[in-house]
């Protein structure tokens, strides 16, 4: 059979969707003729549909090569950019827009590129250019929208993408994309749930989207919604690493360690890098009190966009007693105090420590830890430390190899108010005190982490053994005065004074407690 009779045929194996017999034929064409034209053209086109770029770019460059057309062009640049290749896709659709500089199909692809490139301005010019003179233009509208999401202005993508829907209730990329926004910005759970399960009636085997609304649901408590989900998606892509990933965090809300564990390690079987499975396991080996291992896998918490990182400690792997360390701090106080049990024994490993942290916590510490520098931010140079190692405050474990006895035996602290003891034992003896807050203004995690203050007494918090102590940020006096809570500043006067801190923002507070002083602070 000659060479057109080939095309001929392998054009009627596409034409019934065939691809897999008319990508056979095609390569009998190109082992006939190496530089056939049109054998690399529709190859080139065909690996593009099922995703195989690479090929699909060695073939419509071969196409290029031997006979240029503008939509062999167009096909490539579509292709590099799906590779993420912008700077090289963004010099063609330069070639082809010199020759027609208002097309808008080609203004509209250079804009994607630049966008890709991280030009966001220069792209959001272009798109509201093209937004203004094609407002019917569905797709350019929700480009636009993504553009806007991407600078983080995300009322005005949302706004874009209700107009669409509004004209249009069954446009999957405006539904979706705008459920993004709602679940990944925490601007409204439930609001995400809803534009989720509506995409969910169209396409109700997305892949992408039956995890996404899993991790929504879950993040509502919703699990066995999320359950139901994840293993649909399973039944469509088993071998995907993300289906596991979200099985082994979905069975920590249910206490079942050891299934977490099966399907994260499953996880990694397939994909050994993906971060939040290795950081949700090692949170999962630490709370079985396997340190070792769980603090050498923490390191992947680097990736976890709710805590405070500051360098990229992953690689630092020992130190020795010639190195300057600098640590810098990460969350919040409470968990600055707890990994404080460490200080000591990285302070053995090296000739000099310096620790930053926050204010509040100045005084305490260097009372406490009189051979480690404590710096505040307000005082911290960087230019200082550029000789130092740098990790971070929770990589500490990780490079020390007596992990189990330190955390067994913390490290009991010593109150810096001198000869004041008595004092404050008798003025608060009758009780225990406990000082508590209950709600977070986290605009990511703080729906979680909040509890009505009347549900935390009357259902979980009712002890007359002990009184309670407001620590809680905000102005909640109706709140503690209903309940009857001590403010932190009604405490005492003359305890805050000598502490030396701000009446109106009291930091340290002093509780009785087997007969020794242990600090609180919030």
């Amino acid at each position: 059979m000659n060479i057109k009779s080939l095309l001929q045929k392998a054009q009627a194996c596409w034409q019934s969707r065939d691809l897999a017999q008319a990508e056979s034929i095609l390569h009998k064409i190109i082992k006939k003729d190496k530089t056939n034209v049109d054998a690399h053209a529709n190859l080139g086109a065909i690996y593009a549909m099922s995703k195989k770029f690479e090929l699909s770019e060695f073939h419509l460059k071969n196409a290029l090569k031997n006979k240029y057309s503008m939509q062999f062009q167009l096909n490539l640049i579509n292709v590099l950019s799906e590779q993420r290749k912008y700077s090289e896709a963004n010099n063609l659709i330069d070639e082809v827009l010199s020759k027609d500089p208002q097309n808008v199909n080609l203004l509209f692809a250079k804009a994607k590129i630049i966008r890709g490139l991280g030009k966001l301005d220069e792209a959001l010019e272009i798109l509201k250019s093209l937004y203004e003179k094609n407002n019917n233009d569905k797709n350019i509208a929700v480009s636009l929208a993504f553009t806007l999401n991407q600078m983080q202005r995300y009322q005005s993508a949302i706004e874009i993408y209700e107009k669409i829907i509004a004209d249009d209730e069954n446009f999957f990329p405006a539904i979706y994309n705008c459920g993004l926004i709602y679940i990944n910005q925490r601007i409204d759970i439930s609001k995400s749930i809803s534009y989720l399960e509506k995409s969910l009636s169209i396409q109700p085997n997305n892949l992408e989207l039956l995890l996404t609304l899993a991790a929504a649901y879950e993040e509502k408590y919703r699990f066995a919604d999320a359950l139901q989900l994840i293993e649909k998606a399973k039944s469509i892509s088993s071998q995907d690493p993300r289906v596991y990933y979200q099985l082994g965090s979905l069975h920590t809300h249910y206490d079942n360690l050891e299934l977490s564990l099966k399907n994260l390690n499953k996880c990694l079987e397939l994909k050994p890098d993906y971060h939040m499975a290795n950081y949700v396991k090692s949170n999962i080996l630490l709370q079985q009190g396997k340190f070792d291992e769980g603090f050498e896998l923490y390191k992947y918490r680097i990736y976890n966009q709710n805590i405070l990182i500051r360098t990229n400690d992953s690689e630092v792997s020992e130190l020795n007693k010639e190195d300057n360390l600098l640590i810098y701090y990460e969350q919040g106080i409470g968990d600055i105090i707890l990994y404080s049990r460490f200080f000591d024994a990285v302070a053995e490993k090296v000739k000099k420590v310096t620790i930053l942290i926050p204010g509040k916590l100045k005084d305490f510490f260097s009372f406490n830890f009189k051979d480690i520098e404590f710096k505040m931010e307000s005082e911290f140079k960087a230019n200082e430390y550029v000789k130092y190692k740098k990790i971070n405050l929770a990589t500490i474990p990780r490079l020390l190899k007596n992990v189990d006895s330190i955390v067994n035996s913390p490290r009991i602290m010593k109150s810096n108010l001198k000869n004041k003891e008595s004092e404050i034992k008798s003025q608060f003896s009758d009780f225990k005190l406990c000082g508590i807050a209950w709600k977070s203004n986290n605009a990511k995690v703080g729906d979680h982490k909040s509890i009505q203050l009347d549900d935390f007494i009357n259902n979980i918090f009712y002890d007359t053994k002990y009184k309670l102590i407001n620590l809680q940020y905000g102005d909640v006096q109706e709140e503690i005065k209903k309940q009857k809570i001590w403010d932190c500043k009604q405490l005492s006067r003359q305890l805050l004074l000598m502490a030396k801190y701000d009446l109106e923002k009291p930091l340290l507070v002093y509780f009785e407690q087997q007969h020794q002083i242990y600090p609180f602070l919030r």
